[in-house]
């Protein structure tokens, strides 16, 4: 995650005239589709009802067909749709009887989402903890952003409110314009500091060294987010150098981040392997929830 020298490549960027609604929807959903299949309940109520709670947003609730009868997996949805009900959420439960990467995708159009929450339950390894495989199926196929729950993240606090830390992990070798605007309109929305974490990699030049500096990487990032303006939010920007994915997770443990912020990995079968590598090794090991943008933020970044 190196390279410098690209304000050329963001002062260029024109913003599409959907770019402003999307990212507001985006950021303060109306309707939030939870994906699960009935592990770690507790703790995925509890991330759900911060997040419906945000934006008063209606809950449909997946629920992943597994081993078990039809009945039984149905009383299970039932169950966790009443408890969200009972505190006030909107909520509807339907069964997801096709694998997740038909169905999951297909409801989130269906119903007009615009976020996916997905309580993960990752198996113990040779190498450590693994996303769960619908999570490695279903993001690349979402058009809409998605926060990753893992098993390795600890339920908020009773009465806790939404994220006032958010990382979001950049690389200026990247075009990342709406993903900067979103991560603003996020930021402001929850009333939250972004922090801008960029890594330099062992494998960089002797000679850009010297640009590992905060002003140095804020130089490269859009005008409009360094002076301040109305689009704009708090912004702090961290520096480290090493492996990608384990720097991201060591900097949000060290500083205590309630979220971090990755752009999405790609389309199935779509060149960028290293970036679904670093994204697959944070969800991995992040203890906090991991926001991925979908694919529709692409797509207006390339409009």
């Amino acid at each position: 995650m190196s390279g410098l020298g690209l304000n050329a490549v963001f002062s260029g960027v024109a913003r599409p005239p959907m770019t402003a609604p999307s990212l507001r929807r985006w950021s303060a959903p109306r309707s939030i589709l939870v994906v699960t299949d009935g592990r770690n309940e507790d703790m995925l109520l509890f991330h759900t009802m911060v997040q419906a709670r945000q934006s008063n947003a209606r809950v449909i609730l997946g629920y992943l067909a597994g081993q078990g009868g039809e009945e039984e997996q149905r009383a299970a949805a039932e169950r966790i749709q009443k408890r969200l009900q009972w505190v006030g959420i909107h909520c509807q439960s339907t069964i997801l009887w096709s694998p997740a990467e038909e169905s999951v995708p297909s409801l989130a159009a269906r119903s007009g989402t615009d976020r996916v929450l997905i309580a993960t339950h990752c198996e113990k390894l040779s190498g450590g903890l693994c996303p769960s495989n619908v999570t490695e199926r279903v993001l690349p196929l979402l058009r809409v952003p998605a926060c990753i729950i893992g098993n390795g993240v600890p339920p908020p606090p009773n009465g806790a409110e939404p994220a006032k830390r958010i990382s979001l992990a950049l690389s200026l070798q990247t075009k990342n314009e709406v993903a900067l605007r979103f991560a603003c309109e996020l930021c402001r929305e929850w009333n939250a500091t972004l922090t801008v974490v960029h890594v330099f990699t062992p494998q960089e030049r002797q000679e850009t060294r010297l640009l590992r500096t905060p002003t140095a990487v804020s130089s490269e990032l859009p005008d409009w987010i360094r002076r301040k303006t109305p689009i704009s939010c708090p912004l702090q920007i961290a520096i480290r150098a090493g492996d990608p994915a384990r720097e991201i997770v060591a900097h949000a443990a060290k500083t205590h981040q309630d979220l971090i912020l990755m752009c999405s990995p790609g389309p199935v079968g779509a060149p960028g392997g290293h970036r679904a590598q670093v994204l697959r090794a944070v969800l991995s090991e992040a203890h906090c929830p991991v926001m991925v943008t979908g694919r529709c933020l692409e797509e207006v970044q390339g409009a």
